[in-house]
């Protein structure tokens, strides 16, 4: 199970031969989670929203010296 810090919830669902193939609840509606949806697609988007405008480690050390 992996959350957005948001409310949402997206999970590998044990029931499908696939890895990939999950569920998802939206805070909206969360006794009605969305099936069949690609749990490392979603992942990726989140992660992608939450690190928008990070820096890099080397980009941090470099302001430093």
């Amino acid at each position: 199970m992996f959350s957005n810090g948001g409310g949402d919830f997206v999970a590998v669902d044990a029931n499908h031969q696939d890895d990939t193939e999950g569920l998802i609840w939206w805070h909206e509606d969360p006794m009605s989670p969305e099936e069949g949806v690609d749990i490392f697609e979603v992942m990726d988007a989140w992660m992608a929203i939450f690190l928008e405008g990070t820096k890099s480690r080397d980009e941090l050390i470099a302001k430093l010296h």
